[in-house]
Protein backbone atom coordinates (compact mmCIF):
# COMPACT_ATOMS: atom_id res chain seq x y z
CA UNK A 1 0.00 0.00 0.00
CA UNK A 2 2.84 2.36 0.89
CA UNK A 3 4.49 1.58 -2.45
CA UNK A 4 1.29 2.44 -4.31
CA UNK A 5 1.01 5.70 -2.39
CA UNK A 6 4.62 6.56 -3.22
CA UNK A 7 4.04 5.84 -6.94
CA UNK A 8 0.92 8.01 -6.88
CA UNK A 9 2.80 10.93 -5.29
CA UNK A 10 5.65 10.65 -7.83
CA UNK A 11 3.24 10.51 -10.76
CA UNK A 12 1.34 13.54 -9.43
CA UNK A 13 4.57 15.49 -8.99
CA UNK A 14 5.78 14.68 -12.52
CA UNK A 15 2.42 15.71 -13.98
CA UNK A 16 2.66 19.04 -12.16
CA UNK A 17 6.20 19.59 -13.49
CA UNK A 18 5.17 18.91 -17.11
CA UNK A 19 2.10 21.09 -16.74
CA UNK A 20 4.27 23.92 -15.45
CA UNK A 21 6.64 23.54 -18.39
CA UNK A 22 3.75 23.80 -20.81
CA UNK A 23 2.45 26.99 -19.18
CA UNK A 24 5.90 28.53 -19.30
CA UNK A 25 6.25 27.80 -23.04
CA UNK A 26 2.86 29.38 -23.77
CA UNK A 27 3.85 32.42 -21.75
CA UNK A 28 7.05 32.89 -23.79
CA UNK A 29 5.08 32.70 -27.02
CA UNK A 30 2.56 35.24 -25.80
CA UNK A 31 5.23 37.66 -24.64
CA UNK A 32 7.42 37.25 -27.72
CA UNK A 33 8.26 40.60 -29.31
CA UNK A 34 6.82 41.11 -32.80
CA UNK A 35 9.13 41.40 -35.80
CA UNK A 36 9.02 43.84 -38.69
CA UNK A 37 7.30 44.18 -42.04
CA UNK A 38 9.89 44.06 -44.79
CA UNK A 39 10.41 42.96 -48.39
CA UNK A 40 11.19 39.26 -48.82
CA UNK A 41 11.54 39.12 -52.61
CA UNK A 42 11.88 41.20 -55.77
CA UNK A 43 10.89 40.17 -59.30
CA UNK A 44 12.33 42.69 -61.76
CA UNK A 45 11.70 43.09 -65.48
CA UNK A 46 13.67 45.88 -67.14
CA UNK A 47 15.22 47.04 -70.41
CA UNK A 48 18.46 48.97 -70.94
CA UNK A 49 18.51 51.73 -73.56
CA UNK A 50 22.20 52.41 -74.12
CA UNK A 51 21.56 55.32 -76.49
CA UNK A 52 19.36 57.32 -74.11
CA UNK A 53 21.01 55.90 -70.95
CA UNK A 54 17.66 54.89 -69.48
CA UNK A 55 16.31 51.84 -67.66
CA UNK A 56 12.60 51.12 -68.10
CA UNK A 57 10.73 48.34 -66.36
CA UNK A 58 8.73 47.08 -63.41
CA UNK A 59 9.46 45.48 -60.06
CA UNK A 60 7.14 43.24 -58.05
CA UNK A 61 7.90 43.68 -54.34
CA UNK A 62 6.56 41.10 -51.89
CA UNK A 63 6.22 42.31 -48.29
CA UNK A 64 5.90 39.95 -45.32
CA UNK A 65 4.18 41.33 -42.22
CA UNK A 66 5.78 39.86 -39.09
CA UNK A 67 4.39 42.56 -36.80
CA UNK A 68 1.26 42.25 -34.66
CA UNK A 69 -0.38 45.16 -36.53
CA UNK A 70 -2.64 45.28 -39.57
CA UNK A 71 -0.99 47.64 -42.06
CA UNK A 72 -2.93 49.83 -44.47
CA UNK A 73 0.00 51.39 -46.31
CA UNK A 74 3.39 50.36 -47.64
CA UNK A 75 6.50 52.50 -47.96
CA UNK A 76 8.55 52.48 -51.18
CA UNK A 77 11.87 54.23 -51.60
CA UNK A 78 12.81 55.62 -54.99
CA UNK A 79 16.50 55.04 -54.57
CA UNK A 80 17.58 56.81 -57.77
CA UNK A 81 15.76 60.07 -57.05
CA UNK A 82 18.87 61.72 -55.61
CA UNK A 83 20.90 61.19 -58.81
CA UNK A 84 21.73 64.55 -60.42
CA UNK A 85 20.78 65.13 -64.05
CA UNK A 86 23.64 65.58 -66.52
CA UNK A 87 24.70 69.15 -67.16
CA UNK A 88 26.10 69.86 -70.59
CA UNK A 89 28.85 72.42 -70.24
CA UNK A 90 29.11 74.72 -73.24
CA UNK A 91 32.64 75.57 -74.28
CA UNK A 92 33.22 79.33 -74.65
CA UNK A 93 33.32 80.44 -78.29
CA UNK A 94 36.60 81.91 -79.42
CA UNK A 95 36.20 85.46 -80.83
CA UNK A 96 38.86 87.25 -82.87
CA UNK A 97 39.79 90.92 -82.29
CA UNK A 98 37.80 92.25 -85.27
CA UNK A 99 34.59 90.51 -84.17
CA UNK A 100 35.10 91.64 -80.58
CA UNK A 101 35.48 95.26 -81.68
CA UNK A 102 32.30 95.05 -83.76
CA UNK A 103 30.38 93.60 -80.81
CA UNK A 104 31.57 96.35 -78.49
CA UNK A 105 30.58 99.04 -81.01
CA UNK A 106 27.05 97.63 -81.43
CA UNK A 107 26.67 97.33 -77.66
CA UNK A 108 27.67 100.97 -77.07
CA UNK A 109 24.86 102.50 -79.06
CA UNK A 110 23.94 100.99 -82.33
CA UNK A 111 20.47 99.61 -81.45
CA UNK A 112 17.61 100.96 -79.52
CA UNK A 113 17.58 99.41 -76.05
CA UNK A 114 13.81 99.23 -76.22
CA UNK A 115 14.03 96.57 -78.94
CA UNK A 116 15.80 94.23 -76.53
CA UNK A 117 13.41 94.80 -73.66
CA UNK A 118 10.92 92.04 -73.01
CA UNK A 119 7.25 92.88 -73.30
CA UNK A 120 5.95 92.91 -69.71
CA UNK A 121 2.57 91.61 -70.89
CA UNK A 122 4.11 88.67 -72.71
CA UNK A 123 3.62 85.39 -70.82
CA UNK A 124 6.84 83.62 -69.95
CA UNK A 125 6.60 79.84 -70.25
CA UNK A 126 9.11 78.00 -68.11
CA UNK A 127 10.04 74.51 -69.22
CA UNK A 128 9.60 71.86 -66.58
CA UNK A 129 12.90 70.19 -65.66
CA UNK A 130 13.36 66.56 -66.55
CA UNK A 131 13.23 64.07 -63.72
CA UNK A 132 16.10 61.63 -63.19
CA UNK A 133 13.66 58.93 -62.16
CA UNK A 134 9.92 58.57 -62.25
CA UNK A 135 7.46 55.99 -60.98
CA UNK A 136 4.75 55.69 -63.59
CA UNK A 137 2.28 53.37 -61.82
CA UNK A 138 1.72 51.19 -58.75
CA UNK A 139 -0.56 48.16 -58.98
CA UNK A 140 -1.65 45.09 -57.08
CA UNK A 141 0.60 42.43 -58.60
CA UNK A 142 -2.01 39.69 -59.01
CA UNK A 143 -5.14 41.77 -59.62
CA UNK A 144 -3.59 44.46 -61.82
CA UNK A 145 -5.60 47.18 -60.09
CA UNK A 146 -3.98 50.58 -59.69
CA UNK A 147 -3.18 51.77 -56.19
CA UNK A 148 -3.16 55.35 -54.89
CA UNK A 149 0.11 56.71 -53.52
CA UNK A 150 1.66 59.90 -52.21
CA UNK A 151 5.24 61.07 -52.80
CA UNK A 152 7.49 63.07 -50.47
CA UNK A 153 8.65 66.54 -51.48
CA UNK A 154 12.09 65.32 -52.55
CA UNK A 155 10.58 62.34 -54.42
CA UNK A 156 12.60 59.71 -52.56
CA UNK A 157 9.82 58.23 -50.37
CA UNK A 158 6.33 57.19 -51.37
CA UNK A 159 3.45 55.68 -49.40
CA UNK A 160 1.11 53.26 -51.16
CA UNK A 161 -2.48 52.99 -49.92
CA UNK A 162 -3.51 49.33 -49.44
CA UNK A 163 -6.57 50.02 -47.29
CA UNK A 164 -8.72 47.80 -49.51
CA UNK A 165 -6.24 44.94 -49.16
CA UNK A 166 -5.11 45.41 -45.56
CA UNK A 167 -1.98 43.43 -44.69
CA UNK A 168 -2.74 41.34 -41.60
CA UNK A 169 -0.08 39.95 -39.22
CA UNK A 170 1.66 36.89 -40.62
CA UNK A 171 0.47 37.59 -44.18
CA UNK A 172 2.23 38.69 -47.37
CA UNK A 173 1.27 41.08 -50.16
CA UNK A 174 2.80 41.82 -53.58
CA UNK A 175 2.67 45.14 -55.42
CA UNK A 176 4.04 46.09 -58.84
CA UNK A 177 5.89 49.37 -59.34
CA UNK A 178 6.51 50.61 -62.89
CA UNK A 179 9.49 52.92 -63.32
CA UNK A 180 11.83 54.73 -65.68
CA UNK A 181 15.30 55.66 -64.47
CA UNK A 182 18.04 57.82 -65.95
CA UNK A 183 21.52 56.25 -65.66
CA UNK A 184 24.15 58.80 -64.58
CA UNK A 185 27.70 58.95 -65.87
CA UNK A 186 30.09 57.79 -63.16
CA UNK A 187 31.88 54.83 -61.63
CA UNK A 188 29.79 54.27 -58.49
CA UNK A 189 27.36 51.44 -57.71
CA UNK A 190 24.90 52.87 -60.22
CA UNK A 191 26.18 54.54 -63.38
CA UNK A 192 28.04 54.08 -66.64
CA UNK A 193 31.46 54.89 -68.04
CA UNK A 194 32.88 54.97 -71.55
CA UNK A 195 36.40 54.08 -72.64
CA UNK A 196 36.87 54.36 -76.39
CA UNK A 197 34.26 52.06 -77.96
CA UNK A 198 33.65 50.17 -74.72
CA UNK A 199 30.79 50.91 -72.32
CA UNK A 200 30.35 49.59 -68.79
CA UNK A 201 27.17 49.87 -66.70
CA UNK A 202 26.87 49.20 -62.98
CA UNK A 203 23.23 48.65 -62.08
CA UNK A 204 23.04 48.27 -58.30
CA UNK A 205 20.12 50.02 -56.58
CA UNK A 206 18.60 50.93 -59.93
CA UNK A 207 14.91 50.30 -59.19
CA UNK A 208 12.40 51.22 -56.45
CA UNK A 209 12.74 49.17 -53.26
CA UNK A 210 10.57 48.44 -50.24
CA UNK A 211 11.22 50.02 -46.87
CA UNK A 212 11.05 48.33 -43.44
CA UNK A 213 8.29 48.88 -40.87
CA UNK A 214 9.61 48.44 -37.33
CA UNK A 215 8.57 49.72 -33.89
CA UNK A 216 5.50 51.46 -35.27
CA UNK A 217 7.05 53.39 -38.15
CA UNK A 218 8.49 53.04 -41.63
CA UNK A 219 12.19 53.70 -42.21
CA UNK A 220 12.49 56.85 -44.34
CA UNK A 221 16.25 57.15 -44.00
CA UNK A 222 17.90 58.30 -47.21
CA UNK A 223 19.27 55.43 -49.26
CA UNK A 224 22.01 57.74 -50.48
CA UNK A 225 23.30 58.02 -46.90
CA UNK A 226 22.58 54.48 -45.68
CA UNK A 227 22.75 52.15 -48.69
CA UNK A 228 25.28 49.78 -47.14
CA UNK A 229 23.41 49.71 -43.81
CA UNK A 230 19.97 48.75 -45.17
CA UNK A 231 20.96 45.74 -47.27
CA UNK A 232 18.88 42.74 -46.17
CA UNK A 233 20.79 39.51 -46.68
CA UNK A 234 17.58 37.43 -46.51
CA UNK A 235 15.98 38.91 -49.64
CA UNK A 236 15.84 37.07 -52.97
CA UNK A 237 15.97 38.65 -56.44
CA UNK A 238 14.74 37.39 -59.81
CA UNK A 239 15.75 39.72 -62.65
CA UNK A 240 15.02 39.64 -66.38
CA UNK A 241 17.13 42.24 -68.18
CA UNK A 242 16.85 43.02 -71.90
CA UNK A 243 20.10 44.39 -73.32
CA UNK A 244 21.07 46.06 -76.60
CA UNK A 245 22.62 43.78 -79.20
CA UNK A 246 26.24 42.94 -78.46
CA UNK A 247 26.03 43.52 -74.68
CA UNK A 248 26.52 40.95 -71.91
CA UNK A 249 26.00 40.93 -68.14
CA UNK A 250 27.33 39.43 -64.94
CA UNK A 251 25.83 39.55 -61.46
CA UNK A 252 25.77 38.03 -58.00
CA UNK A 253 23.78 34.78 -58.07
CA UNK A 254 23.21 32.67 -61.17
CA UNK A 255 23.26 34.30 -64.61
CA UNK A 256 21.90 32.84 -67.86
CA UNK A 257 21.92 34.79 -71.10
CA UNK A 258 19.81 33.92 -74.14
CA UNK A 259 20.63 36.30 -76.97
CA UNK A 260 20.17 39.80 -75.61
CA UNK A 261 18.03 38.72 -72.62
CA UNK A 262 19.70 37.99 -69.26
CA UNK A 263 18.09 35.97 -66.45
CA UNK A 264 19.48 36.51 -62.94
CA UNK A 265 18.57 34.74 -59.70
CA UNK A 266 20.09 35.63 -56.35
CA UNK A 267 18.94 34.12 -53.04
CA UNK A 268 19.74 35.56 -49.61
CA UNK A 269 21.38 38.54 -51.27
CA UNK A 270 21.74 42.04 -49.90
CA UNK A 271 21.27 43.52 -53.37
CA UNK A 272 21.04 42.72 -57.06
CA UNK A 273 24.51 43.81 -58.21
CA UNK A 274 24.59 43.78 -62.02
CA UNK A 275 27.42 44.74 -64.38
CA UNK A 276 26.76 45.18 -68.11
CA UNK A 277 29.49 45.54 -70.73
CA UNK A 278 29.55 46.28 -74.43
CA UNK A 279 31.17 43.26 -76.08
CA UNK A 280 31.20 44.65 -79.63
CA UNK A 281 34.61 46.23 -79.39
CA UNK A 282 36.08 43.04 -77.89
CA UNK A 283 34.72 40.94 -80.76
CA UNK A 284 36.24 43.28 -83.32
Amino acid sequence: MKKLMMLFVIAFAMAAVFAGCGDEEDEITENEEPGSCAPESYVVNMKLDSDEKILTGSVIITFRNNTNETLEQLCIRNCTEFIPLPVEEEEPEEIDEETQAALEESTLGGKDDEEDEQNPDEEVVEEEPEEPSSITAVLMAEKGKKLEYTVSEDGSVMYVDITKYSLDPGKSISIEVDFQTYIPKGSGDFGYKVSGDDETYKLSCCFPTGSVYDEGQWDEQSIEDSYDEIKDESVSYTVTLELPKGYSAEANGTVDQDGNVVYIKAKNAGEAAIKVVNAVAEEE
